[in-house]
This record gives C-alpha cells, structure tokens and sequence, in this order.
C-alpha cells in the first residue's frame, strides 16, 4: 500500500508512538513538512523505511522533532530517504540517549542543503549495522549536521559522508570512519568553507577500513588527535590536495597506530599538528 501526510502552512501532526514509514513489505510511506510554522513532534522512536521504502521531506522553513529516527531500519531491502532544505528547515533529535541511524539495516540517505539543519543529542550512525548502507550529503553555505556525541561512518555495516560548498558536520565527541572490523567509512570534503570538526578525535580506521579525503579548500580538524589505522585490523587513508585544503589536529596526527594507513598531501594541501605527527 502507499500513505501520504503532508504538513503545510503551518499546520502540525504530533505522535506518541512512531509514525513508521512503509511498515510492511513492498510498501511505501511519504510525509512532507513544508512551510514556516509548519511541524511534526514525535515522542518516540521515527522510522523511515521500516521494510519497505519512506520518504522525509522537510523545506521552506518546515521542522521536526523526534526522540530518536532510523532510516532503512529492519530489512536490507528497507529503503529511506530523508531531506532536508532550506534556511529554517531543521531536523532535531532530541532523546539523551538515542540516536539518528542512517542505514541502519538497509538502505538509508540523508541529505542536507541550502541552509539546512540537522541536530542530534547524541550520536549518528550512518551504516549502523553489517547489512546497513548510508549516505549523508551536507551541501551549502549554512547547511549543518551538530552532533552531542560520536559522528560514527561505517559503524559495522557502509556509509558516506560529503560535504561541500560550505557545508559542515560537527561532533561533540569523535568521528569515526570504518569503526568494527568488516565496515567501511569514506569522508570526503571539498570546496571553501566545507568543514569536518571533532572536539575530541578523529579515527579514520578504527578497526574497520576508513577514507578521508579533504579538497579544494575544505578542512577536517580535529581538538585532540587524528588517527589513522587505529587497531590492528584497522586500514585508513587520509588524502589532503589543494590550496587550501587542511587537516587539523590540535594535539597527535599518528599514521599507523597498529593498523596499515596512507597519508598524502599534495598541490598547496597543508597538515597542521598542535604537537607531532607520529
């Protein structure tokens, strides 16, 4: 079956439990915020792409609130797509100890434009598990994923994250790219003002495969470390090319803790530690 909720003009749709996106199998599920003063409060857990495919669109000032959201949730076929656009738009989620999943055990795809915001208390997890698939885009002046806790791409399963023309991720704890054994994380930023921030570390091959790659002016910093090829089993390598292009640690940048990693820094690309580069 096919549903359809859209939220205009101001109007506002409040849930207790879900609401669940495409529930059943072979199902679709669509909900549209649209317009300033427009909302969806959610007190619960928010799926989009239960096992089937969903769709979140939130634009032209629309918001939501939930407590915790996942996206391509119970299946591997699950499929979930959320957007959100423009200045005003904004996603938050709001539970202390829940999350934002994107991909959690299929295929999931957030994206983040045009002035955008996305705000989560604690962590995101784009890949979450082994047959989990996300994909994050970060597009724009003033488009911005803010995290309390980890930014964690490819926890067990694969995701992507981009951003570029000026848009940011920033994490109140670490960034981790390629976090289990078997994942795999790739980050890729680029173009002036795009900007990847950690206030502790970031891991790039924790025990699974990570890629950064930081170009045409983009930057990736880090308060603490950067470490690349953390644990044993861990590979990672950090790409730094263009003018402009930097990688920042405010203390270490260790390549090659226990695991394989590749630093390379070419055409004007600068890395900048605070105290070595092990």
């Amino acid at each position: 079956g096919e549903a359809t909720l859209n939220i205009t003009n101001g109007g506002e749709a409040i849930f207790t439990n879900g609401p669940y996106l495409a529930a059943g199998v072979g199902t679709t599920g669509t909900i549209t915020i649209s317009g300033s003063g427009s909302k969806l409060t959610a007190a619960g857990l928010v799926t989009i792409g239960d096992l089937g495919a969903g769709v979140l669109t939130i634009s032209d000032g629309g918001t939501a609130s939930v407590r915790s959201m996942s996206v391509g949730t119970f299946d591997k076929t699950a499929q979930g797509t959320v957007t959100v656009s423009g200045a005003g738009s904004a996603l938050t989620v709001f539970g202390a100890t829940s999350k934002l999943d994107v991909g959690s055990t299929g295929i999931g795809t957030l994206s983040i434009s045009e002035g955008g915001n996305v705000a989560v208390a604690a962590s995101t997890f784009v890949g979450r598990n082994p047959s989990g698939s996300g994909t994050v885009t970060i597009a724009g002046n003033g488009s911005k994923l803010t995290t309390g806790e980890d930014i964690n791409v490819g926890h067990f399963g694969a995701g992507t994250l981009t951003i570029t023309g000026g848009g940011e991720a920033a994490s109140g704890q670490n960034v981790v790219l390629g976090n289990f054994s078997g994942s795999s994380g790739t980050a890729t930023i680029s173009e002036s003002g795009s900007k990847l921030t950690s206030v502790n570390d970031i891991v790039v091959g924790e025990r699974g495969s990570g890629t950064l790659t930081v170009t045409g002016g983009g930057e990736a910093a880090a308060s603490i470390d950067v470490v690349i090829g953390d644990e044993a089993s861990g590979s990672g390598t950090v790409t730094v090319s263009g003018s402009g292009s930097k990688l920042t640690a405010g203390e270490n940048i260790t390549v090659g803790n226990q695991g394989a990693a590749t630093l390379t820094v070419s055409d004007g690309g600068a890395v900048d530690s605070g105290t070595n580069v092990i």
